[in-house]
């Protein structure tokens, strides 16, 4: 991060989390933080570090930058302030937006509670940058999927809901899948800030919270794959891979 920030010097860096997909690189949540964190270093002082504040492996990045820190989260110490979270039956969330005195409801059409903290990081890096408020709530309000196989929700003729989410995976984003497979049609609440307040034991849960789903691999590598879960305590009914 710090060779690309040294090419592109960017003006504004945000970081939205600090979570498991990487420890195939770095090994552990620790030195994922540290690389990171370089994004903020590389800020000149002019500059600005949008932080999660409900991720304390982020947010203690602020004092690793020269850059004014402009802050997210649900916590009413965060500059910008999510409150009021909601998840209609399609999936869909909804919350209210705060920056300074100003306020304004916040109706997603992107599906996944998760996406909460996506757009908030958004709307704070766009008030950064003096975007106007009213212009931010309007623009995240009509947000559309800009890539397939994230988190596509389809219905077939015969009334059967497909979720769509095969573009990539870690532990972290099969669960808010999986959080959102199990909300559809229910409209709840969320359970934590964005879905996501276990997210330090998503790697160990993962594979449990899917008790309405089955899984199924393929390829190559199915069956060691296969063997690694039925070590873990997620029984497959089959040698392709198929399991509850």
């Amino acid at each position: 991060i710090a060779d690309l920030c040294a090419i592109v010097g960017p003006q504004v860096g945000v970081v939205l989390n600090v979570g498991v997909a990487h420890l195939g690189e770095f090994g552990d949540i620790a030195t994922t933080a540290r690389a990171k964190g370089e994004l903020v270093e590389s800020l000149p002082a002019d500059g600005v570090a949008v932080l999660n504040a409900d991720d304390p492996l982020v947010w203690a990045m602020r004092e690793r930058t020269d850059a004014r820190v402009v802050s997210f989260g649900t916590t009413p110490a965060a500059d910008v302030v999510v409150s009021d979270t909601r998840v209609d039956a399609a999936g869909r969330p909804s919350f209210r937006l705060t920056w300074r005195a100003t306020s304004a409801p916040v109706s997603l059409q992107l599906v996944g509670e998760h996406q909460i903290a996506n757009a908030a990081a958004a709307a704070t890096a766009g008030l950064a940058c003096d975007v106007a408020f009213d212009r931010i709530v309007d623009a995240l309000s009509h947000a559309r999927p800009r890539s397939r196989w994230r988190m596509e929700v389809t219905t077939t003729r015969s009334g059967l809901t497909v979720v769509n989410d095969a573009y990539n995976a870690n532990p972290d984003s099969t669960l808010a899948a999986l959080r959102t497979l199990a909300g559809l049609g229910l409209g709840r609440p969320p359970g934590g800030p964005y879905g996501g307040g276990a997210r330090r034991d998503a790697r160990a849960r993962s594979g449990q919270r899917g008790g309405t789903c089955r899984h199924r691999t393929r390829g190559s590598g199915a069956r060691h794959l296969e063997a690694r879960r039925g070590r873990r305590g997620c029984p497959s009914d089959s040698p392709r891979g198929v399991g509850r």
